[in-house]
């Protein structure tokens, strides 16, 4: 069940994000970098999923906050990395792939 919810959160955001080819720009997150903060925010989504209102924006702030600094990043170079993905189909791909994959190992059957 767990598996399935991370699974379709995780199809989800692929869709959402996914996009047109471009260049990517200076300044953003590596590749490597981007895998394991999405792995960090898709958790911190997949708990905030269960609350409502002024108590999930609230939590949802804290959340990011806290994965901006376990990762030492900014929000600005968060967003611009998430940006970059969502426009280069390759690498939306190479990352979510080692996401699910990564995903694989830690969820027990």
């Amino acid at each position: 069940m767990r598996l399935t919810l991370v699974s379709f959160l995780l199809a989800t955001s692929l869709l959402t994000f996914f996009g047109c080819s471009q260049k990517k720009q200076e300044g953003t997150l590596s590749e490597d970098q981007l895998v394991e903060v999405l792995l960090d925010a898709h958790t911190a989504e997949a708990a905030l999923s269960y609350l409502y209102g002024e108590k999930k924006d609230t939590f949802a702030e804290n959340y990011y906050a806290e994965i901006y600094a376990i990762h030492d990043i900014s929000e600005t170079e968060f967003r611009q990395s998430i940006r970059n993905l969502r426009n280069d189909n390759a690498a939306m791909i190479r990352v979510y792939t080692r996401i699910l994959e990564q995903l694989d190992q830690e969820i027990p059957d």
